[in-house]
């Protein structure tokens, strides 16, 4: 009797337990998915997420001068946005395939005023459906067959998350730290380097 008494309590403690550690392991599922939602990126286009990255770098970092977009749309000392009509001018500037253009909803860009070789950077809000890893397999193609002129660029990177593309390219010192800045912001993207054969 007293052995059925102690086997019932053990039985009470023991479920208690188990519904205890159940609770426990939602609340932790809960809160992963919670911060998981949270590090999804929000931006409204493409210049309010380059405009983030730039203003997160380090104003030592950066290069002296530098204007951004293309055409109508140029601006001093800041990222500008692009005119995705303006294809001819996105791919003889930017370096960057038409296909990228055209796959995106908006873009924007920030280049080295004195040597645009030496930093530019350009960013695309994609469309729907877009297949991003062929898109960046053009993109890397673009960039390694293209014929620069006065200085030859170093490496770049393609930053890639939440259908949102960063192309950079020119020479590694500052490139790196804007790389990194990008990586605060898109702190769930995935990151491409390479370099050029010079």
């Amino acid at each position: 009797m007293y052995f059925n008494v102690e086997l019932k309590k053990v039985g009470k403690l023991l479920i208690a337990f188990c519904c205890a550690l159940m609770a426990f392991n939602f609340v932790a599922c809960s809160n992963q998915d919670q911060s998981s939602d949270v590090s999804k990126l929000e931006f409204e286009d493409a210049t309010e997420l380059l405009t983030n990255i730039w203003d997160r770098e380090n104003i030592n970092d950066k290069p002296n001068m530098v204007f951004g977009g293309i055409g109508e749309t140029m601006v001093e000392e800041k990222p500008g946005a692009v005119d995705i009509a303006q294809k001819d001018s996105i791919e003889g500037v930017l370096y960057v395939p038409m296909d990228l253009a055209n796959s995106s909803t908006s873009g924007a860009c920030v280049m080295n005023a004195i040597m645009a070789n030496d930093f530019t950077a350009s960013a695309w809000q994609l469309k729907d459906d877009v297949d991003v890893d062929a898109l960046q397999t053009q993109i890397e193609e673009k960039l390694k067959s293209a014929q620069w002129l006065c200085t030859f660029p170093e490496e770049y990177d393609i930053v890639v998350q939440d259908g949102f593309v960063v192309v950079v390219y020119g020479k590694t010192a500052q490139v790196q730290p804007f790389v990194e800045a990008a990586k605060q912001v898109m702190a769930n993207a995935e990151v491409t380097t390479g370099q050029f054969e010079a």
